[in-house]
């Protein structure tokens, strides 16, 4: 029986390669052409850097006391100002972004800088972070005293912050009213801390200030009110400093000395050694009063270089006051409470000014738009 079956399997065997051998090839599938791709859709073209727009940033601290980081922004572009009823005139656009981030940990909000905050942040309104507040942001723009928009608020928005070589690159796309609104800004990321914790300078190394081309100064009068001293203060600005204002794009310096009364012009001498307005009950001749801000208002010796968003309360140093022919020479080396030097010096004429009552004290506008606030005539804007 095996061999029989032996011999049926060997034959079956053989007829299998007979025909396998005898079968035509089986002719190859041909290839299937391959899908074309689908093209990409095209990405949306991101708005061009705006190399006119100027940025202003402040650090708030937990302002809205929901365990986040409140940094609130000024973009400002063109020739715009304000009324004393916030009406824009001139032409440009002032947008006010503030947004909340996660919690800042490190102990120093002084030398904070926007790039901290890098992210994406949407329209919302619990002051979460990752959230553009929808309440407190808003653009007014103006084109050939024509405006436009006063303090209009976003239907949406969208506003992306990242590093970039130059600092900061700020993306930000909105509508308002249906309308597109948007703007690129690449460029210096400097943060002003408003926070309790803020020693109210950034200034990020020693500097000189050697740029000054005019001077102006005010006696102020007892402002200790002790019967003293009288404090001469004096204002120090480059070419782009508007002494009537008090006001420039670039590199200023208050400085408030504390001179024996009854002097028609300002004394001479060296000053030195600060007395703090808050908290002293007395001044002494030959001392200069540190800086501080108080709503809104700078008091005291400050620096400030506005376009790249610097400024520090000055509190440590000194400051020569000489006679040169009919001018005068005015110099030193102040400090801020980090260490940092400001040396600067000028050497000309002074312009004389009189103190007018309800104007007596320089401020700008932070939290609010309109930076020609920084006058005079209207020292008591809150920063928020």
């Amino acid at each position: 029986m095996k061999t029989i079956f032996k011999t049926l399997l060997c034959a079956a065997m053989a007829a299998a390669l007979t025909l396998s051998c005898e079968t035509p090839e089986t002719p190859e599938t041909p290839e299937t052409p391959e899908t074309p791709e689908t093209p990409e859709t095209p990405e949306t073209p991101e708005t061009p850097v705006d190399p006119d727009l100027m940025l202003f940033s402040y650090y708030g601290g937990d302002w809205y006391e929901t365990e986040t980081a409140n940094v609130y922004i000024n973009f400002l572009k063109g020739d715009i100002t304000f009324d004393e009823e916030d009406n824009p005139f001139g032409t440009g656009f002032v947008a006010l972004l503030d947004f909340c981030a996660e919690p800042v940990t490190t102990e120093d909000t002084d030398h904070l800088h926007l790039a901290d905050f890098a992210g994406t942040y949407t329209l919302g309104s619990d002051y979460a972070a990752g959230q553009l507040s929808v309440k407190d942001s808003y653009v007014s723009a103006v084109e050939n005293d024509v405006v436009k928009y006063k303090k209009a608020s976003f239907d949406e928005a969208n506003l992306v912050i990242s590093p970039s070589d130059k600092g900061v690159k700020v993306s930000f796309t909105a509508t308002i009213g249906g309308e597109p609104f948007s703007f690129t800004y690449e460029g210096i990321d400097y943060i002003i801390s408003t926070a309790e914790e803020s020693r109210y300078s950034n200034i990020p190394a020693d500097l000189s200030f050697d740029s000054a081309v005019g001077a102006a100064v005010t006696n102020y009068g007892d402002l200790m009110e002790d019967g003293a001293t009288e404090t001469w203060v004096i204002s120090l600005g480059d070419k782009d400093y508007d002494f009537n204002t008090d006001f420039g794009y670039g590199q200023s310096m208050f400085l408030y000395l504390n001179a024996a009364p009854g002097s028609e012009v300002l004394p001479t001498g060296r000053y030195e050694g600060f007395v703090n307005l808050l908290e002293a009950t007395e001044s002494t001749v030959g001392s200069l009063f540190s800086g501080f801000t108080l709503y809104g208002m700078y008091f005291g010796c400050w620096y400030l270089h506005t376009s790249k968003n610097i400024e520090g309360s000055l509190v440590d140093g000194y400051v020569d006051v000489e006679q040169k022919g009919e001018g005068y020479k005015i110099s030193g080396e102040l400090q801020d409470a980090y260490g940092k030097k400001v040396t600067f010096s000028y050497e000309g004429d002074l312009m004389y000014y009189e103190l007018v009552e309800e104007e007596a004290y320089s401020t700008r506008s932070s939290k609010e738009s309109g930076y020609s606030k920084y006058a005079k005539k209207n020292p008591f804007v809150c920063k928020k």
